[in-house]
């Protein structure tokens, strides 16, 4: 599944559309889990990827039950797909200098707060 409807920012390298999707449902193993998370039946790992350049970030999980009315309720205060639409979004403060030198441009980056 993808949905590029949501509000993702263009890549930070090539300044294409990203896309955001799903590995699908599967069977959780409870026994590793926090007892919040005891009650989860699937899982689906989320990860946002650029389609020009192929840098990706995310997999945040997020764990679902299904209700008593059919309903996918997801277990995790933090939806994994909202974390990894913010985790992508997410940009350091970055200072580019330019330096002309007889060997050519040099540039170097560097992160402010």
């Amino acid at each position: 599944m993808t949905d590029i409807s949501d509000n993702l920012l263009p890549c930070p390298f090539c300044g294409n559309r990203p896309t955001i999707s799903h590995t699908g449902l599967a069977k959780v193993n409870t026994s590793n889990l926090p007892s919040h998370l005891q009650p989860a039946e699937y899982s689906t790992e989320w990860i946002v990827k650029c389609r020009h350049c192929g840098i990706s970030r995310g997999k945040e999980k997020s764990y679902y039950v299904f209700t008593k009315n059919g309903e996918l309720k997801t277990l995790n205060k933090e939806n994994g797909k909202k974390r990894a639409i913010e985790l992508w979004n997410t940009r350091a403060n970055v200072e580019t200098k330019f330096e002309q030198s007889s060997d050519g441009i040099t540039f170097s980056t560097i992160a402010t707060q």
